[in-house]
């Protein structure tokens, strides 16, 4: 059933909440500073009471390591009157996602609410609500409320680096790789486990750093794995680190996955890893009581927009010195190799559900 509060009332509420606890600040101390009772402000956050956009100094001023910018959180309190207005007076009255898209005409509200969309396909007072409010959907409206050009950051640079290289080639070159992109349409890439290991190979020196989401470690940390993929970007300067999540590991422990995968890999590799290369990796294995708290993230992460497309497994992404992160998703198959690689925008928010569910993991559950 779809949720009946306003649920941008209810984004803001969970990311006001956040922010106070992490600024140390009682609910009392924001209800006074706000000119509100601590009752009302409870409400607030609870998603069920409106904030007016007259008060949006006194919110920014109220939480001052939040960094809110203005005119954003004036127009997210317009938008949450609008939503308002068309739940509960719009003849004839709109469903809570019908209202919320109705502000997709505007282009950072097209953007945040496509992001925030899968909300609505949760059932309420679930976990996997509450992970997705605490998860997803705060540090989104955070994002939104914090920056002038939400959504179009990552974007723009990746649009101004592709007119900088576009400007400086050959006009024949671009326009065989325009023959080329139209020719390819949109068929899916695949990428076998031999090409993968010769352009990881190949394009070595331009990783910076790589992330995983992997059901079991027994396809990464393994004899069969570890002797054609040497993991050579270890060795670079440059590179920073290598971040593994297993789902599932039966067992087995963070420190031993560690130092059997560096076993593995020293037996291949032209020279053994050093200390300071050691220190990149880090792997962390999910207990099920974290499974369970952050299942929709991990969801989203191997299933992408579509929960019931069960064949992918695993994710993982590989950020090149051009800052684009390459990702790819694994499938099931006879081949375990098999991979599809994903598209920028998909990779790009792939990326940062990654990062939300790791910093989750490590300073809420492990602290």
């Amino acid at each position: 059933m779809a949720p009946l509060r306003n649920p941008l009332l209810r984004f803001l509420g969970v990311f006001m909440r956040q922010e106070r606890t992490r600024q140390n600040k009682s609910s009392k101390d924001i209800a006074g500073e706000l000119g509100f009772s601590d009752s009302l402000y409870r409400l607030i956050e609870a998603g069920t009471a409106s904030l007016n956009p007259a008060r949006s100094l006194r919110l920014i001023a109220a939480l001052p390591e939040s960094r809110l910018e203005l005119t954003k959180l004036s127009k997210y309190l317009v938008a949450a009157s609008i939503v308002d207005h068309d739940m509960l007076n719009s003849p004839p009255k709109r469903s809570a996602q019908e209202a919320v898209e109705e502000l997709m005409v505007d282009s950072e509200f097209e953007i945040l609410v496509d992001r925030l969309r899968p909300y609505f396909t949760l059932r309420e007072g679930t976990q996997q609500q509450k992970t997705f409010l605490e998860e997803i959907a705060a540090p989104e409206v955070g994002d939104f409320l914090r920056s002038t050009t939400y959504g179009a950051v990552k974007r723009q640079a990746f649009l101004e680096m592709l007119e900088r290289e576009f400007k400086d080639m050959p006009t024949l070159n671009v326009d065989l790789l325009l023959d080329m992109k139209r020719s390819m349409g949109y068929r899916p890439f695949l990428h076998t486990g031999a090409i993968a290991c010769r352009w990881e190979k190949e394009n070595s020196p331009k990783f910076l750093s790589v992330k995983g989401l992997f059901t079991t470690p027994e396809d990464i940390v393994s004899e069969s794995n570890l002797e054609k993929f040497n993991y050579d970007y270890l060795s670079n300067d440059r590179f920073d680190s290598l971040r593994f999540i297993f789902v599932r590991a039966h067992g087995n422990h963070e420190i031993q996955l560690k130092d059997r995968f560096i076993l593995f890999l020293n037996r291949y590799r032209r020279s053994k890893l050093t200390a300071e290369e050691k220190n990149k990796i880090t792997f962390l294995c999910l207990s099920p009581k974290e499974q369970e708290s952050h299942e929709d993230t991990i969801a989203r992460l191997r299933y992408g927009r579509d929960p019931f497309n069960q064949e992918l497994e695993d994710f993982w992404s590989l950020k090149t010195d051009s800052h684009i992160d390459i990702s790819f998703v694994g499938r099931k198959g006879r081949d375990h190799h098999d991979v599809v690689n994903l598209s920028f925008e998909d990779s790009l928010n792939r990326c940062s559900m990654f990062d939300i569910l790791w910093d989750n993991v490590t300073k809420n559950s492990r602290s």
